[in-house]
């Protein structure tokens, strides 16, 4: 039993990493990338990959989307594609709910405090305003 639980764990630690995370979820946990992104973005990425794999590998391709090796990978073994009324609809969700938050920062803007002018321009002004006296 411990020759097992040793072997499964040197695995764990010599795989890469990304499938080392997979190795090392729970039993039973879905997969929650940090980052989602557009069917378009996706659709993109794949004709990058397609285009030139050499080139634009899953490290390359994860730094320039700002997704996870891991989101890559699957992305690009996934071979679904929504029907065009479905992936329509997703969209129009996608930009509403886009809109929705976009309101919400309009109408709490964070307060920014006021930057103190240093230019040479206000010292100018503070300079003639003490000659005209």
């Amino acid at each position: 039993m411990n020759m097992l639980k040793l072997i499964s764990q040197r695995s764990v630690i010599s795989a890469p990493k990304c499938v080392r995370s997979i190795m090392t979820q729970p039993e039973g946990s879905t997969w929650m990338p940090k980052k989602r992104i557009s069917r378009p973005a996706m659709d993109r990425l794949r004709a990058l990959h397609a285009e030139d794999p050499e080139e634009h590998t899953y490290e390359k391709l994860a730094d320039s989307f700002q997704i996870s090796h891991e989101a890559v990978r699957r992305i690009l073994k996934s071979r679904f594609r929504p029907a065009p009324a479905v992936a329509q609809r997703q969209e129009h969700n996608r930009f509403r709910a886009m809109g929705e938050r976009q309101k919400s920062f309009r109408a709490d803007p964070v307060q920014q405090p006021k930057k103190k002018k240093n230019d040479a321009s206000s010292r100018r002004r503070g300079a003639a305003e003490s000659d005209s006296r």
